[in-house]
């Protein structure tokens, strides 16, 4: 029994958030929001987007009746277009026309092969196109390829995987394929201290920076040259960016003896985590919509591709990046690892423990992810023992549990020692030691605080672009301190650098409300419970597969994205800690569409429609702010090429 529709709990919520709004608009001054008693354009503004939710709620309540209203004229219309065709393609006027078109149409064919050389054509190769068709169709390779869904979904993908990664190349290396420009090197740094077996960097500190008083104030320390934004604790040189890269590399020097710069960690990174994209994308289409057709895969390997920011780190591949790009490969390498291993009925252990790995090593890249791998944890723990109790195997759940968690705490404990061998605490990272702009030291009770939730949220979703009449067409403009609509201004501390907003950038990313929607729908309808009553084990197993992966990724872009909303600091790099897991659950979004529109000829097409425009959009854009970076590269390493581009794309 449904307790509410999904259309009459949107109803609900609809008209509660048109009524706050309208409330908002006439309580402006009570609330503190707006200084001035005249109603202004913006509350004018804020009072009918009020109303227009109210109506479209009430919209909604009267569905029905609206709808049959609808059919009504919809048959009226129809029947009298129909009666007006018939009169005029009747008519006598529109015969005769028809007739001598197809006269001369007869005419005209017989004149053009009247003429020799066309007669020559037609004999001597009349036959051999359809010959070459029906060859080529009939070819092993082709048969081969064709032979199953599966087969072309996966070629499809790997050959738009090995396309976007050939972009990658001409990105990094702007535009030069094999002379890559370099960046920084400080994860090379931080592998040779730990190849010597220390974990401070191997260059001493200047003199006169020790000396200061408070090294850590940027006026004091102006003058005196130091590798930028690294830590100085204790008359020592170390990083706060997590150790994994470093580690990768120092196991790497093992085997090959050259410095490794950012730039091929960054590539490396960020190539390896549309490698497992693309493997989890596949594995979500074949487990649980391999009904739908195998070009549904596409959309979301492209848009894995070139979603901003992704290509965005490679113009400017820095530690910054080397160190957010390393997260995200290994939480969607463990997110790949945990969905593949938890299908089967038994839980297999050797991609848990692979899961595991990773998900250690995602924290150690990123800190900041913790929070949301905790949760991932817990959504694995909670179906490891739905399926052992259900099958009634407690002892292999425990066993299974052991190889889920032990390399997750070995990677804990390794941390916590890496941090007590630096600062005496296993929880401290460094950052509120690092030689920057601001005084951390200082004044480290700043980077975190809820009165920057309204301004980031702002800037992460709806920061808008620069339109530009040359390529490429479009730029990101710095975040806002300033809420124009509200007329809220951040903190004087708060910091903005370039921004394009989620929402603008990424249209593909509407498709993850029809995952959220879907989910509540069941929650509220109780469709879970009367699905498991009676059904086919396999779609059961299915709907249940589902319901856990849609609520893992919701909760891990949740977790993932509150701690940016908390920091003082915004910048576009940012956007890459949370929008791969939000592009994986868009594209669940758009498999679930394509499920739910295919029995509906008018609705299936506005969906092809509106999926081919926002993966179209959402792949263009990010790759176009990807040529403009942080520091304009293309232009200034590579200027012939810009402008040679500039000239062939301007009309």
């Amino acid at each position: 029994m449904k307790i509410f529709s999904l259309r009459r709990l949107t109803a609900i919520v609809t008209a509660v958030l048109g009524t706050a709004i309208i409330g908002l608009a006439i309580l402006a001054t009570q609330l503190g929001i707006d200084h001035n008693n005249v109603w202004g354009p913006r509350r004018l503004a804020l009072l009918a987007i009020g109303v227009l939710l109210l109506f479209l709620s009430a919209l909604l309540l009267s569905y029905e009746r609206v709808s049959s209203c609808f059919d009504n004229w919809k048959k009226r219309i129809g029947g009298f277009s129909s009666y007006l065709t018939g009169v005029v393609l009747d008519s006598c006027i529109v015969r005769l026309f028809v007739g001598y078109i197809s006269k001369f149409k007869t005419r005209f064919r017989a004149a053009i092969y009247a003429i020799p050389f066309v007669k020559f054509l037609v004999k001597k190769f009349g036959d051999l196109i359809p010959r070459i068709t029906r060859s080529f169709r009939n070819s092993p390779v082709i048969q081969y390829l064709s032979a199953s869904k599966e087969r072309k979904a996966k070629i499809g993908s790997w050959s738009l995987f090995a396309v976007i990664v050939l972009t990658y190349v001409w990105l990094v290396s702007v535009g030069r394929w094999t002379d890559w420009p370099g960046t920084t090197d400080y994860y090379e740094m931080l592998a040779n201290a730990l190849h010597h077996g220390q974990a401070h960097l191997m260059i001493d500190p200047d003199p006169r920076l020790l000396e200061l008083s408070d090294p850590y104030d940027y006026e004091a320390r102006k003058h005196i040259p130091i590798p930028w934004d690294v830590v100085l604790y204790e008359g020592k040189f170390y990083l706060y960016w997590g150790p994994a890269p470093g580690l990768i590399l120092a196991g790497l020097r093992l085997f090959i003896p050259v410095e490794i710069g950012d730039e091929y960690l960054v590539f490396g990174f960020v190539t390896g985590f549309l490698f497992f994209s693309v493997l989890l994308i596949l594995a979500i289409w074949r487990d649980l919509f391999q009904d739908s057709p195998w070009w549904i895969v596409i959309p979301g390997v492209l848009v894995a591709g070139f979603v901003n920011p992704m290509p965005w780190l490679l113009t400017r591949p820095a530690v910054y990046e080397v160190a957010i790009s390393s997260g995200q490969f290994f939480l969607v390498a463990g997110i790949y690892w945990a969905f593949t291993a938890l299908r089967s009925a038994k839980p297999v252990k050797w991609r848990l423990i692979l899961m595991s790995i990773c998900w250690a090593l995602a924290v150690g890249s990123r800190i900041t992810l913790v929070i949301a791998i905790s949760f991932m944890i817990c959504m694995v723990w909670f179906r490891i023992f739905g399926k052992t109790l259900k099958v009634r195997t407690i002892h292999t759940g425990i066993w299974t549990m052991v190889a889920l968690m032990a390399p997750l705490v070995l990677g804990a404990i390794g941390l916590g020692w890496y941090n007590h061998v630096r600062f005496g605490s296993m929880v401290e990272f460094g950052f509120r030691y690092s030689l920057t702009l601001e005084n951390y030291y200082q004044r480290y009770g700043i980077t975190l605080s809820n009165s920057y939730i309204v301004h980031n949220l702002y800037n992460y979703l709806a920061n808008s672009l620069r339109i530009l009449p040359v390529f490429p067409f479009v730029k990101p403009i710095w975040g806002k301190h300033n809420i124009w609509f509200f007329n809220i201004w951040a903190p004087e501390h708060y910091h903005v650098e370039q921004m394009a907003g989620i929402l603008i950038t990424t249209p593909y990313i509407w498709f993850a409300g029809i995952s959220i929607l879907i989910m509540l729908r069941k929650i509220f309808s109780g469709s879970s419970a009367q699905s498991s009553v009676g059904g086919d084990p396999r779609t059961i197993a299915n709907g249940a597969s589902e319901k856990w992966l849609i609520t893992a990724l919701i909760g891990a872009f949740v977790l993932e994205f509150f701690p940016l909303l908390i920091f003082l600091y915004v910048t576009m790099r940012y956007l890459a800690d949370f929008i791969p897991t939000l592009v994986l659950l868009s594209t669940v979004g758009s498999y679930q569409s394509y499920k739910i529109t295919s029995k509906r000829k008018a609705s299936h097409r506005l969906f092809i429609t509106i999926l081919a425009l926002t993966v179209l959009i959402s792949a263009l854009l990010g790759f176009l702010l990807s040529v403009t970076g942080y520091d304009a590269r293309f232009e200034n390493l590579n200027p012939e090429l810009f402008e040679r581009i500039e000239r062939l794309l301007t009309w």
